[in-house]
């Protein structure tokens, strides 16, 4: 998680975090993350905005604002969705669908002040097509079924599976428990299968990884663009690491479509600082 901080004397200083989702960490958690990163900053910070992952409507976005209020409680607070700072870097005070395609994913409609979702987020166990996490649980599934490319295969035995105690039998077989245990009582379980997408990415040029990629983007745009057109709008930007490594997929997907993709933020929080420059100058 990037973050950035406007002094008084017109610097901007960026700092990095884990993430922070209330569905997956506690209160007690997120304020950790929230006092660690923002503890120069202590006692002085007079406006604080977050836009982060399950901070929408029906979402638990109190625990976060809890968080920052006792950390903060001399600032004004504005707690909103991912999608909300995605669209702001996206469209600024435009108008159009915003897309997040990174370690889970999502799409809405931005008016230019609110956000209008079209189809539920469901999150990495029962959604999040076209994410890295969707991308990662796919390629450690094959992985354990012995169903990888060698290349790939092999940098993941080295990189990850030596650290889980992953290993074969005397039959070739893989012993899984590491792999589960982490998935399922490890922290941040999104982002640890999101971290795998990366080795998909790496070995494109193979016909397995560019096979996965292409079904991952292509859910996203059955699941998300596809209702969107049937609601009317044609236009798209998108933000996050799979929308940008993958952006000539997603943008022929959308274009199959009749939704026009017109530019994928790499960087996000470089457009946010541009667009709270303009707020507070």
């Amino acid at each position: 998680m990037q973050w950035a901080v406007f002094t008084p004397g017109g610097e901007v200083s960026c700092r990095t975090s884990s993430g922070i989702n209330p569905f997956i960490l506690n209160s007690e958690q997120i304020y950790g993350e929230v006092a660690s990163v923002l503890a120069p900053w202590r006692g002085r910070i007079q406006n604080l905005h977050f836009y982060g992952t399950a901070c929408g409507i029906d979402q638990p976005w109190q625990r976060v604002y809890d968080a920052f209020t006792r950390f903060a409680p001399e600032a004004t607070i504005e707690v909103r969705s991912d999608m909300v700072g995605a669209a702001l870097a996206c469209w600024h005070h435009g108008k159009g669908l915003t897309a997040i395609l990174g370690t889970g994913s999502n799409l809405a409609y931005w008016d230019g002040g609110d956000m209008l979702q079209i189809t539920p987020s469901l999150g990495y166990i029962l959604g999040d097509e076209g994410s890295g996490a969707w991308i990662g649980k796919r390629l450690a599934r094959d992985w354990m079924y012995g169903l990888l490319p060698p290349e790939v295969e092999n940098r993941l035995n080295s990189e990850v599976g030596v650290a889980l105690g992953i290993t074969k039998d005397a039959h070739g077989v893989y012993d899984s428990k590491g792999l589960v245990e982490r998935v399922f009582n490890g922290e941040r379980p999104n982002a640890f299968l999101s971290s795998l997408a990366r080795y998909a990415i790496d070995y494109r040029d193979l016909a397995y990884c560019d096979s996965l990629l292409r079904e991952a983007v292509d859910g996203f745009v059955q699941s998300f663009c596809l209702p969107a057109k049937a609601k009317g709008y044609r236009n798209l930007r998108a933000v996050g690491s799979i929308a940008w490594f993958c952006k000539d997929i997603l943008q022929a997907g959308c274009a199959s479509i009749g939704i026009d993709m017109d530019r994928v933020v790499r960087e996000p929080l470089e457009e946010m600082i541009v667009h709270f420059k303009g707020v507070y100058r």
